[in-house]
């Protein structure tokens, strides 16, 4: 009985202080976009405003479903012409969801901008903390697709729009941060050759990207903890907790040995923007020594990412 209890409780707590984007002002008036307040104005509630001179509500709209995606957030409802868009960002390190809203009010010079962050109103370790400054991570994605470096303290003035710049291709060359997940065997591997091929993997891939292992996430958050204990092995689970640690790519796959032939299959899930899931797939067999695993794991390791 005092199990059920406890379990019913902590059922409420989640359901009612879990942030949704029913926390968040369901149009541009009640925004209140007139208040120019910034920073923390509620419990896990955050806030910020700007002004972009000579571009209109569309253009406006388009910077803000671009700047949600650009600082992790999935958008949910968006309406051009009433002049919104909201997002959900999911799991981070301090919260069990956090949702954001960007309310654009048209000018005759510009647009004024709105951004508010909500996050779970939980009572754990971290209270009331969150893990970014949302509202200005979604302003700094916006000026960069407007091509705008216009702060809030020149607000209102007339000032002539700069050519918006396309949005920026993803390079596999730069220091991203990159997840991956220790080798699964399916058949024929014992797991310790599956943990040193994975972590021959963590090593080539180390050339390009910032790596890091679902140990090490487990290691700084315990909400990770907590998700790795209850299993996560489905891509949606290892999309929520790479990108609650804003890791924006993962690297998971198996290895099978059919008599003396190695099956090495992997893929790599993209964690953020507006293309979650499987971007590419590597696979490769091989009659070989283990000695030649290490090469092949390299060798697939790298081909994930086009190199």
């Amino acid at each position: 009985m005092y199990r059920r209890i406890v379990i019913m409780l902590t059922t409420c707590l989640l359901i009612t202080g879990c942030a949704s984007l029913r926390s968040l002002p369901q149009s541009v008036n009640e925004a209140a976009m007139d208040d120019n307040l910034g920073g923390k104005v509620g419990w896990s509630r955050y806030q910020a405003s700007d002004f972009f001179p000579g571009v209109d509500k569309p253009q406006t709209v388009r910077a803000a479903r671009y700047g949600l995606n650009e600082a992790g957030f999935v958008v949910k409802k968006e309406n051009s012409v009433e002049g919104y868009v909201m997002g959900e960002h999911g799991l981070t390190p301090y919260d069990w969801n956090i949702v954001c809203g960007v309310y654009v009010a048209e000018k005759s010079n510009g647009c004024k901008v709105k951004v508010i962050a909500q996050g779970s109103r939980d009572i754990g370790f971290s209270g009331d903390a969150t893990g970014s400054d949302w509202p200005q991570d979604v302003l700094r994605g916006m000026k960069y697709y407007l091509g705008s470096n216009v702060s809030a303290s020149r607000a209102e003035k007339d000032v002539p729009a700069k050519p918006i710049r396309p949005l920026p291709k993803p390079s596999v060359t730069s220091k991203n941060r990159l997840m991956v997940r220790d080798i699964d065997v399916s058949r024929g591997v014992d797991k310790n050759t599956a943990k040193a091929l994975s972590n021959i993997m963590k090593s080539a891939l180390g050339e390009y990207y910032e790596v890091q292992s679902l140990d090490d996430l487990a290691a700084l958050s315990v909400i990770v903890e907590e998700k790795l204990k209850a299993g996560c092995d489905d891509t949606k689970c290892l999309i929520e907790v790479a990108g609650a640690m804003d890791i924006g790519l993962v690297v998971t796959g198996d290895i099978s040995k059919f008599g003396n032939l190695y099956t090495l299959n992997m893929q790599l899930i993209s964690t953020q923007g507006s293309s979650l899931g499987v971007i590419a797939r590597a696979s490769e067999d091989c009659r070989c020594s283990e000695e030649e695993l290490v090469v092949l794991a390299k060798r697939v390791a790298l081909g994930l990412i086009g190199k």
